[in-house]
């Protein structure tokens, strides 16, 4: 009797553990409807699995503020600024070296006039119309003084270096396309380029490099004069991180010919054969006794750096 008792027992008591486990395991998979909700991950930084100090999200994750900048208009706005010139000017060699004699007929006359080069440097402000930030007119006001170097040869022995020079204001009215962009936008530009000489006639001092001394008494000087040049060129121009004011610093690199320089000497100076006076020119096809260099040169290569205000 004893032995079939304790059978039975120990077969319940296997029963109620497998359905006590069971039970344990259905509630872990199946939570009850009425029972807490499971704890959410904790938040962690950007990329690196690290939980955020106290469980929020890094605010890293912010996208960058864009600045604020006041404009006039949402269709145009209007830059101020001012900027420094530098660069080169030029002439070159004329193919026609011959002077009209008296009856006009075609005289040589030595020394040849030869090619110029020299500096450009000057300085100014300019005022910049946008229109839907891709295109704009910029009207330049600068100050410039060009420079321009050579030297002549008297009889294959003698040789003299000469400068001519010539202060003026340079006015380009340049039409722009621009390219916007967040920091650096390209810009491409052209249109013509006024000058306007602000100096006077200059004696040009004749520097004997080599040679018997006294073997070339002819004056040289300048004849300043006008020009409208054509100009052309490209750049960019970088915005500033500045809040509320929007200040960029443009860059370019520009060209400017001239196309009123004629390839005739007798177009490029005014020649005498009497007493040197300011604008003679009465070369009676024998002596020369003073040469005036015309001073809008021909070619000018530049490059500028300037600071502006954009509303």
């Amino acid at each position: 009797m004893l032995r079939p008792c304790l059978s039975s027992l120990v077969l319940v008591s296997v029963a109620l553990t497998s359905l006590v486990s069971g039970a344990a395991m259905a509630e872990s998979v199946y939570p009850a409807a009425d029972g807490p909700a499971p704890a959410a991950p904790p938040a962690t930084e950007p990329g690196t699995g690290l939980q955020a100090p106290g469980g929020a999200i890094s605010q890293t994750d912010a996208p960058p503020q864009k600045l604020e900048r006041v404009r006039m208009s949402e269709y145009f706005s209007i830059g101020l600024g001012g900027l420094f010139s530098g660069g080169g000017n030029f002439f070159d060699k004329p193919g026609e070296q011959t002077l009209p004699g008296p009856s006009g007929e075609p005289v040589i006359v030595t020394p040849e006039y030869p090619g110029f080069a020299g500096s450009a440097i000057g300085g100014g402000g300019f005022i910049d119309l946008r229109i839907m930030d891709w295109g704009g007119v910029e009207l330049d006001i600068v100050h410039q003084a060009d420079k321009g170097k050579a030297e002549l040869t008297i009889n294959n022995i003698s040789k003299f270096d000469i400068e001519i020079q010539q202060a003026s204001l340079h006015l380009p009215l340049l039409f722009k396309l621009v390219i916007p962009a967040e920091v650096a936008q390209p810009m491409f530009f052209l249109g013509p380029e006024f000058v306007v000489p602000t100096g006077e006639r200059e004696v040009v001092e004749a520097n004997q490099t080599s040679g018997p001394a006294g073997a070339f008494t002819t004056k040289f000087a300048t004849a300043p004069e006008s020009a409208t040049r054509f100009m052309f060129g490209f750049g960019f121009e970088f915005k500033l991180p500045v809040p509320v004011v929007d200040v960029r610093i443009p860059f370019t690199l520009r060209g400017a010919y001239n196309p009123g320089v004629s390839d005739k000497r007798s177009e490029r100076q005014n020649t005498c054969s009497s007493t040197p006076e300011p604008e003679c020119n009465d070369f009676n096809g024998a002596a020369v006794t003073q040469v005036e260099f015309k001073t809008a040169f021909q070619w000018q290569a530049a490059g500028t750096l300037g600071l502006s205000v954009h509303f």
